[in-house]
């Protein structure tokens, strides 16, 4: 079980698996550093780096199920029921118009400067070379409450993967199940709160208590392409918005991923800015799009091509009675 979610963790933040990690001396990977320390072979090794409540497993199940009377909203107390957030599919042709911006209301929350978002963070951005996985995502405030989607004073931002309206899928099944498996949550920690630059991701499991707060065990980070050099002593305002010829006028966040200590090269991508705060749709945007159509000879983008997968806040959904421990256990004799 820890396994998988070891290995969802990776593959939702961009990384090769942990196998991939493992041979990655074999097929010459580039590690990154001249010396590392012994790496953790097994799953009870690797489970001593986790940050492990013990009792955080039976309130993250009671999470799931939740109180059918909540009402999830971003000024919630705490986090919205799993089981109060439903599957919605949209279809990405409909965006494909002359229509030079997109409604408030697009699928995937756009992140404003209400938010508290600097201009780097703000709009819709669509995670690249993704294949069926990560599609559209954004740091704008959500109706999950509990603290998600909130960027705070300490330049800190919690996302739900498979929370309201944050982050989409080119497919159902797959990492779209695994994140709602897990309750997957990733902790972005930047450096700034009014310019970003550089940003440590840190992956969670709510559903299984689990926090992933150890670089040396995986170390996802993000920094923004735009700037020409990362030196601490490097002045912030020398980062242009168009110096990458690609995506011209968005904001472009490099993602990169080590596991073990080592550069998983190969799960390298782009954190792109497609929307803007104030809807308009950048030359990124029809790159998407024709990414999501998917019209070439080898399908890339898993079962449902033209099409992305998020979910949203329902709050007459209806959730089930949480089950006892022995009822979960020992049978419907026991429930």
């Amino acid at each position: 079980m820890f396994r998988l979610i070891l290995v969802a963790a990776l593959v939702m933040a961009g990384g090769a698996g942990r196998t991939n990690a493992r041979n990655a001396k074999d097929e010459g990977m580039d590690t990154g550093v001249n010396s590392e320390p012994e790496a953790p072979e097994t799953d009870k090794e690797i489970l001593e780096t986790l940050e492990i409540d013990p009792d955080q497993h039976e309130q993250a199940y009671a999470a799931v199920y939740g109180d059918s009377s909540v009402t999830c909203s971003k000024d919630a107390a705490k986090p919205c029921p799993q089981c109060k957030l439903k599957r919605v599919t949209q279809k990405c042709a409909v965006y494909d118009t002359e229509h030079k911006k997109v409604d408030m209301d697009f699928p995937i929350r756009i992140g404003l400067p209400e938010h508290n978002l600097p201009e780097e963070l703000q709009g819709v951005f669509w995670l690249t070379a993704q294949g069926s996985s990560s599609a559209l995502v954004s740091f704008g405030q959500s109706d999950d409450g509990g603290g998600l989607s909130i960027f705070d004073e300490k330049a800190t931002g919690r996302v739900r993967v498979g929370g309201d309206r944050v982050w989409s899928f080119s497919d159902l099944g797959g990492n779209f199940a695994a994140a709602e498996k897990l309750d997957l949550v990733y902790d972005f920690k930047f450096d700034s709160v009014t310019k970003p630059r550089t940003c440590s991701i840190y992956p969670g499991g709510r559903n299984y208590g689990i926090k992933l707060h150890t670089k040396f065990l995986m170390n996802f980070q993000m920094d923004l392409a735009q700037c020409p050099t990362l030196a601490e002593d490097a002045p912030k305002d020398t980062c242009g918005r168009d110096s990458v010829p690609e995506f011209p006028g968005s904001f472009v966040w490099q993602r990169t991923s080590f596991v073990l200590g080592r550069h998983m090269k190969k799960a390298d991508y782009k954190a792109v800015q497609v929307i803007k705060a104030d809807g308009t749709k950048l030359p990124a945007f029809k790159a998407f799009l024709d990414f999501c159509a998917d019209e070439g000879e080898e399908r890339v983008t898993g079962s449902t091509p033209g099409e992305f997968h998020y979910h949203v806040v329902d709050n007459t959904k209806t959730c089930d009675k949480k089950k006892s421990w022995l009822c979960r256990r020992a049978g419907k004799m026991f429930c």
